[in-house]
């Protein structure tokens, strides 16, 4: 029912409650925002929820977030969005939910279903799976760990830096 557009001076934004539905275009043209924190219990989230945000950097996911009705994604128009950290106790998570842009995953200390090895996602509730390689991250050369037992298909995708994969003995 509400919409948060046009803000030019909001630097930081929490989503946090329970029962939260976010809505395509809820979040909107907010061209200062760095830093935005998903927590509380998000029941939905529309594809393109939040747009055209230039400044946005950082996204603390502090809760489950379920993916987008469409498969399009959250973000759009979010260019310059680069770190984004996975809290404790989040247990499932989208890596295509959050563009193409980012750089770097963390995963916060006591999670136990996901990690970040220099910023690389694996999942590890199950077995050792690479998720994503940060499509913006500048190395060129990656080396698998040689636990990793499962790479999702699309966890190279769009990595523009990446000139070459070495799978360790």
């Amino acid at each position: 029912k509400h919409s948060l557009c046009g803000n030019q001076y909001l630097k930081e934004l929490i989503i946090d409650g329970d029962d939260l539905a976010v809505k395509g275009n809820a979040i909107c043209n907010l061209s200062s925002l760095e830093r935005l924190t998903i927590g509380g219990r998000i029941d939905s989230m529309d594809d393109n929820a939040i747009i055209d945000c230039d400044a946005l950097q950082e996204i603390y996911v502090e809760a489950n977030v379920p993916s987008p009705r469409y498969g399009i994604g959250f973000f759009s128009g979010c260019d310059n969005l680069s770190y984004i950290r996975i809290g404790k106790n989040v247990t499932e998570f989208s890596v295509e939910d959050f563009g193409d842009t980012v750089s770097f995953y963390d995963v916060e200390q006591g999670n136990t279903n996901f990690l970040s090895d220099n910023g690389v996602l694996y999942n590890v509730k199950d077995i050792k799976t690479l998720l994503k390689y940060p499509s913006n991250k500048a190395e060129s050369s990656y080396v698998i760990p040689d636990d990793t037992e499962k790479i999702e298909a699309s966890a190279f995708d769009e990595c523009i830096s990446l000139k070459e994969i070495t799978f360790s003995p």
